[in-house]
């Protein structure tokens, strides 16, 4: 059963183009854990690959992020396959990515396909076919097998899905990660999917982001009682991963803007900022993304700066 929610009407003050899409994918394994009874997580070792999961219920099985291509969605079905034979029921893409989103066509056929609606108009318009061109245009995955499977459901603010004994409250809390970022809180288990949303322990891909209003998502998140976190990318974690993530943001903010304030250009800033995150998250993979994070960050605030 899925109960809607009244739409929301959404502010946007200013708007970056572009986006990103990650370097072609090196060998991987993928490993399927599950974190409590009747809920699995996805791990995939190879770089950029985000997480997916998926929930058993009384009613069949829920599937958030589709991987990236067919080969991962196909492996990620026998996974399900190897728990349990109850029908795919609802499919959820977390945003519009392609290791989100591009495993869709192996998925879509066997139940309902949903999103946040700025991800199907992303995926569904010219910018979903330009970005999958480009996927196969570096070689990413097995990008040449892709279809573009668009969602047949999609909503603006709030969907509660009924699974018993779950209740799965989908969430959109604007723009942060991209455009149509949804995150997904099961208050029984205290459990939230965040997708793009959080990283544990790497940095973040912020090629299509809007800081501030991430940040303000991530305060929202914030105020949920969570014990048990699926990020998007990274090892299972809890609230302490959260937090880290806000702090992120609060340092990275604070760093390029110190920098803007000071006159200084992008190149100087990037050269000021990158020592402090690669110090302080040290322990983070990605750090091939830093220089991307803090232009990204002195784009935005110098925009919001002249406003």
């Amino acid at each position: 059963m899925i109960r809607l929610r009244p739409l929301a009407v959404l502010i946007f003050s200013f708007a970056l183009t572009g986006f990103s899409v990650p370097p072609p994918s090196m060998a991987e394994t993928s490993k399927t854990a599950a974190l409590m009874p009747n809920v699995y997580m996805v791990t995939r070792d190879a770089p950029e690959h985000s997480n997916s999961s998926f929930f058993v219920t009384e009613e069949g099985v829920v599937v958030i992020d589709t991987g990236d291509g067919p080969t991962q969605a196909e492996a990620l079905l026998k996974d399900i396959r190897a728990v349990t034979d109850k029908p795919v029921r609802y499919i959820l893409n977390t945003h519009y990515h392609g290791e989100n989103s591009f495993g869709n066509q192996v998925f879509k056929p066997l139940g309902t396909l949903i999103t946040q609606k700025r991800t199907w108009k992303f995926l569904g318009g010219p910018d979903g076919e330009e970005y999958l061109q480009a996927w196969k245009e570096q070689g990413r995955g097995d990008a040449d097998r892709v279809s573009i499977t668009l969602p047949s459901l999609t909503f603006d603010e709030r969907i509660d899905l009924l699974m018993k004994p779950f209740r799965l409250k989908v969430m959109y809390f604007g723009r942060g990660h991209t455009e149509g970022d949804i995150a997904i809180y099961v208050k029984e288990l205290r459990l939230l999917i965040s997708g793009g949303l959080i990283t544990h322990n790497c940095f973040p891909d912020m090629a299509d982001s809007y800081i501030d209003e991430w940040m303000s998502a991530l305060i929202e998140m914030e105020n949920l009682d969570v014990e048990t976190l699926i990020p998007g990318e990274g090892p299972v974690g809890g609230r302490p991963a959260m937090i880290q993530m806000k702090h992120f943001f609060i340092i990275l903010k604070r760093e390029v803007m110190k920098n803007l304030e000071a006159g200084q250009s992008l190149i100087e800033t990037q050269e000021a900022v990158y020592p402090i995150l690669a110090g302080k998250y040290s322990h983070w993979k990605g750090k091939d993304r830093i220089k991307g994070i803090i232009k990204r960050a002195y784009l935005e605030f110098s925009l919001k700066k002249k406003i």
